[in-house]
């Protein structure tokens, strides 16, 4: 395989990752709005695991934790924010 050849083959997978990111972003932003809580973490979780370095699924999370009214909304909420810096 050729430098070349393996670059494409990354750039292609990063993109499947990325869409698939995206369609799991929201998803739990459609299940959020639902007010299907563990719905919208569940998928939010996944989301993190392709691309952690995106505040997004840390703010839904932290946003469906509050509506629970669970103590560890804040942390989801701060995790958002320290990754968006």
């Amino acid at each position: 395989m050729t430098t070349y050849t393996a670059f494409r083959l990354t750039l292609l997978v990063q993109a499947r990752d990325w869409t698939t990111f995206e369609r799991l972003r929201r998803q739990a932003q459609f299940f959020l709005q639902g007010r299907r809580y563990q719905e919208t973490i569940d998928l939010a979780q996944k989301a993190i695991a392709l691309f952690p370095e995106d505040p997004r699924p840390y703010a839904l999370i932290g946003y469906a934790l509050a509506r629970q009214k669970r103590a560890e909304a804040p942390e989801w909420a701060l995790k958002a924010i320290a990754e968006r810096t």
